[in-house]
């Protein structure tokens, strides 16, 4: 989901150059407008119209459903991962058959006093040592495309921890979420 697709440019050139073990995967920006993602869209980025801003599960809702792979990655449009998450977030979640999504450690660009605390009070959660099972948030996340389906995505209508409602309705489902701290997105 994209609000702030002037933003977005520096996920998207991460995602351009990932290490992915596949030949191919697709990368979609969900946007309000077809202005909105002009400067980020193209051959390899394929933009899908909302029409409006959304509320975030709905707008990643939307996203999934243009979405043909195996798996889904939801990434915010502020996040850039490294060139190895998307094989890193595989491996994990397919390392696991009761795995329904996968999370990782979120931290500042800045890397400096203030930047730790931004990591510790905004995603303390997310700073753990160890892979752990619970509810994670959705700013970069890989989800099995079945348990996607199972829960039936993410809640539409709430308009903040629709990712921790998704979590909820995977574990009610008999599917786990997966923190997995090998993995820093910036």
């Amino acid at each position: 989901p994209c609000a702030r697709p002037e933003r977005a440019k520096a996920t998207v050139e991460a995602l351009l150059e990932q290490d992915y073990p596949f030949d191919k995967y697709e990368i979609i920006l969900v946007v309000q407008d077809k202005d909105a993602g002009s400067s980020v869209c193209g051959e390899r980025v394929k933009c899908v119209v909302s029409g409006e801003l959304y509320p975030p599960g709905r707008m990643r809702n939307i996203g999934a459903k243009a979405a043909s792979g195996k798996y889904l990655f939801f990434i915010d449009d502020d996040c850039v991962p490294p060139v190895s998450w998307l094989r890193k977030m595989v491996d994990t979640v397919a390392g696991n058959a009761r795995a329904g999504v996968v999370g990782c450690r979120l931290v500042s660009m800045e890397k400096g006093f203030w930047g730790r605390c931004a990591d510790y009070s905004l995603f303390f959660s997310y700073q753990y040592a160890e892979i752990m099972e619970g509810a994670l948030g959705s700013a970069a996340i890989a989800v099995k495309k079945e348990a996607f389906d199972a829960v039936r995505g993410f809640d539409e209508v709430l308009l903040a921890s629709e990712d921790w409602d998704f979590c909820l309705k995977l574990k009610t489902c008999g599917w786990m979420s997966l923190f997995d701290p090998g993995v820093e997105v910036q």
